[in-house]
């Protein structure tokens, strides 16, 4: 009984929601992940660029469930809801949503949540309740439009402390604010950046996609944003960039971290912080 309650205020819940942010567009409401997976990757590019909402409401049992890259197809979207969902990680694509205005990612599975949510320039309302937080990443401070920043439920949140994230996006923003004035030492070094090394000897050449990809990652330059850059290999450089190894030290605590997540994630004990 509990859990049809839940749907109800649910269903009732999303579309009031929907209608704040709702831009005329077309809009599609999926009962399943399933089905809104086989819609994403089936809908063609001047289709998908007609759809302003799109809401997913689902507590089915799912097996490691990702949403496709050709979400990045829906430009136009104004409001997105993928609840109750099981999600941990989202796809690289969601920089192409700039139109996006209203986000909910509620109970779900996430531990953190990925940089390029900083590329959502125009996003007012970002729903994470619910989650398994424990880190809130520092290109939050890019959404300069973010009006509601929601966290309850995620008592597991380190940096910033639950306690603190209570007390409203101002303080949230505050406090990851003082990251800036910490950087990773090793940002940039051969042993973050050279994920593709070119091998030596002549034995066999390398294929043009894995010389493509050397050659992007060498140059540090921000790929998601290029246009030059081809889908596939966006997918293939951040896939890279996600399990390479990617060692950082703190310039404050001169701590060393296995990966930059980590390194935003610390609280830093050194002199920098403390100013």
């Amino acid at each position: 009984m509990a859990l049809i309650l839940r749907r109800i205020q649910d269903f009732f819940l999303q579309w009031t929601q929907r209608d704040q942010y709702n831009d005329n567009g077309i809009s599609k409401i999926f009962k399943s992940f399933h089905s809104f997976v086989e819609y994403v990757e089936g809908e063609t590019l001047k289709n998908a660029e007609t759809v302003a909402n799109i809401s997913v409401v689902s507590y089915q049992g799912l097996q490691n469930p990702q949403v496709p890259v050709s979400i990045g197809r829906f430009t136009q979207l104004s409001f997105l809801q993928m609840r109750g969902c099981v999600l941990s990680t989202l796809p690289w694509s969601i920089v192409y949503l700039k139109q996006l205005k209203y986000f909910d990612l509620s109970y779900n599975q996430f531990q953190t949540l990925p940089s390029l949510i900083g590329y959502l320039s125009n996003l007012l309302t970002l729903n994470m309740e619910h989650n398994k937080l424990v880190v809130l990443p520092t290109s939050l401070l890019q959404l300069t439009n973010l009006k509601e920043l929601m966290l309850n439920g995620n008592e597991n949140l380190v940096f910033p402390d639950y306690n603190i994230c209570k007390q409203g996006l101002k303080a949230i923003f505050d406090n990851i604010s003082r990251r800036r004035k910490l950087r990773n030492l090793w940002s940039g070094s051969r042993v973050t950046a050279e994920l593709f090394p070119v091998p030596s000897g002549v034995d066999k050449i390398p294929s043009l996609f894995y010389l493509a990809a050397a050659t992007v990652s060498a140059y540090q330059v921000d790929f998601l944003s290029a246009p030059y850059v081809p889908p596939r290999l966006k997918t293939y450089l951040v896939e890279e960039q996600r399990f390479g190894i990617q060692l950082a030290k703190c310039s404050g605590c001169r701590g060393f971290f296995s990966n930059t997540v980590l390194f935003e994630g610390h609280v830093c004990r050194g002199p920098l912080h403390r100013r």
